[in-house]
C-alpha cells in the first residue's frame, strides 16, 4: 500500500472528505459516517443533526458495552467504532474529524478494510504541525478497566498479542 506514510511519527490528514453509509449491526438502523480532514491533532466526533463543536475522543470515554466499543461522548453514546478507529489510526492518521448521523457506527462488511478503502479514497495528506511523540515504556505497566486487561512491558520492537474469551456457544461453535 504505497498511499500508507512513510514515517507514522509524522502528522496526516485525510486528502478530502469521505462517505460511508450502512446499517449498524446492534441497532439495526441506518447510519452515515463522513470522515473530514480536520487542524487539530486527535480524532473528534461530532453528529451531523447537531451544533455542538466536535468532542476530542480520548481513553477514558470508552465503557463497558457487549460486544463492541461504546464512547460516552457528553450526552450522548456512540457505538462499534472499533473498527473505524482502527482503520483511522493504521493508516497515520493524526487529524481526523469524524461527522456521524446516528449512535452507531454502520458494519459495512464487519471489518476495518470498508474504511480503510475510503481513507485510500480521498489519500493522505503530510501536516507540518507538532504532534507529541509516542511514549516511551520504561517499567511494566498494568492497566485493568472493568474485565479488560493492557499490559506493556519494555522493548526494543513492538509485539502485539491479543486474546479475546466469549463464553457464547456461537463463538466456541466456530472454535471447535
Amino acid at each position: 500500500m504505497e498511499w500508507l506514510p512513510d514515517n507514522y511519527d509524522d502528522c496526516w490528514t485525510l486528502g478530502g472528505v469521505v462517505t460511508r453509509k450502512g446499517i449498524c449491526l446492534h441497532s439495526g438502523e441506518e447510519s452515515e459516517v463522513i470522515l473530514r480532514p480536520f487542524e487539530k491533532v486527535g480524532f473528534y466526533i461530532s453528529w451531523a443533526n447537531r451544533s455542538d463543536p466536535p468532542i476530542r475522543l480520548n481513553p477514558a470515554q470508552v465503557v463497558n458495552s457487549q460486544l463492541c466499543t461504546t464512547l460516552v461522548l457528553g450526552k450522548h453514546n456512540l457505538s462499534t467504532v472499533e473498527h473505524l478507529l482502527a482503520a483511522i489510526a493504521g493508516c497515520g492518521l493524526t487529524h481526523v474529524h469524524i461527522v456521524v448521523s446516528g449512535n452507531e457506527i454502520p458494519l459495512l462488511d464487519g471489518s476495518s478494510i470498508g474504511w480503510v478503502e475510503a481513507i485510500e479514497e480521498v489519500g493522505i495528506f503530510h501536516l507540518d504541525t507538532f504532534k507529541n511523540r509516542s511514549p516511551v515504556v520504561k517499567k511494566p505497566l498494568v492497566i485493568h478497566k472493568g474485565s479488560s486487561l493492557i499490559t506493556v512491558i519494555p522493548s526494543d520492537s513492538c509485539y502485539l498479542i491479543g486474546m479475546i474469551d466469549f463464553p457464547y456457544p456461537l463463538f466456541l461453535g466456530n472454535l471447535i
